[in-house]
């Protein structure tokens, strides 16, 4: 699953609220620019709110990948299954998840 653009993150984040069993079927998630891409019309405020999405809420998420995200300071809950945590460009980044897999 890759989210390219801001709308696309108010779109994941709303259906990741949902109880919807397709998450089951997710494994990996990219969100954000490139590393080294332009972060031009990323909306920083749109993207704080990814601090919270229940991750664990993804059961299957192996690999997670989020770039450059303005205002993020803090990662909710992981899946038990996810491989790799990649938060390249996060500088805002104050707190992890206590329990990392």
């Amino acid at each position: 699953m890759n989210i390219d653009s801001v709308d696309d993150v108010k779109a994941f984040i709303d259906g990741a609220r949902a109880n919807d069993a397709s998450k089951s079927n997710v494994v990996k998630i990219v969100i954000g620019p490139s590393p080294g891409g332009s972060t031009e019309g990323w909306d920083s405020q749109e993207l704080a709110r990814l601090a919270d999405v229940e991750w664990y809420s993804f059961p299957n998420l192996t690999h997670l990948y989020l770039w450059s995200i303005a205002g993020l300071k803090r990662i909710g809950p992981l899946p038990a299954r996810l491989e790799c945590l990649d938060l390249r460009g996060c500088r805002d980044l104050e707190t992890l998840p206590a329990d990392l897999p």
